[in-house]
């Protein structure tokens, strides 16, 4: 439940939304260490330095998650040691690659469309058929779907991985109204959606 007075004493209950800090910040960062040391378990290493080393080049999953730990642990130190600006820095930052991590490690199946890919790994739509292109892009909205991403960010979405952009708020607003005409045209998501 929400309560607000003005801004002094704002919280909400539940897990899904904490404005409070009731709960230790340092629960919420051993959740990133936990996740992130799984993830780089999963990957066959167990020294952090090692996943970071091996995972460097090629950006991947492990190389993220075994920074996540690295900025998660370092955020705990510093809040212990009252020293807040970097505490907020590293916990920032773990979370950041905490969630590149996730999102490599899940990322989409673009492999079978790699002769399609520009040397910056953005989809070369040109290179498409228009069947293929279609079929991409079902599958696209299927898969955003199943991970919960609301119905209006679909063509945002599809356009970050379309483009390879970082995170779908730096896809440009030409590009994501585009996709949308194309989505909607193709009755892959409702006309409702502004």
């Amino acid at each position: 439940m929400l309560q607000d007075d003005g801004g002094q004493n704002s919280y909400v209950d539940g897990d899904s939304l904490r404005l409070s800090s009731d709960q230790p910040v340092s629960d919420d960062l051993e959740d990133v260490v936990k996740i992130c040391r799984e993830i780089v378990k999963n990957s066959g290493f167990k020294e952090l330095s090692k996943a970071i080393e091996s995972g460097k080049s090629t950006k991947s999953s492990m190389y993220y998650a075994a920074l996540a730990v690295l900025h998660a642990e370092q955020a705990k130190s510093n809040i212990v040691e009252n020293v807040a600006d970097d505490a907020a820095f590293n916990a920032m930052r773990a979370v950041q690659y905490q969630n590149l991590a996730i999102v490599k490690q899940t990322k989409f199946s673009l492999d079978r469309w790699q002769n399609k890919r520009s040397r910056s790994g953005s989809l070369l739509i040109n290179k498409f058929s228009k069947d293929e292109l279609l079929q991409f892009r079902q599958e696209l909205v299927k898969r955003l779907r199943e991970e919960n991403v609301m119905e209006a960010m679909i063509p945002r979405h599809c356009a970050r991985v379309e483009g390879n952009y970082h995170s779908a708020g730096m896809a440009p607003k030409y590009k994501v109204d585009k996709i949308k005409k194309y989505l909607i045209a193709n009755k892959l998501i409702s006309i409702g959606i502004s």
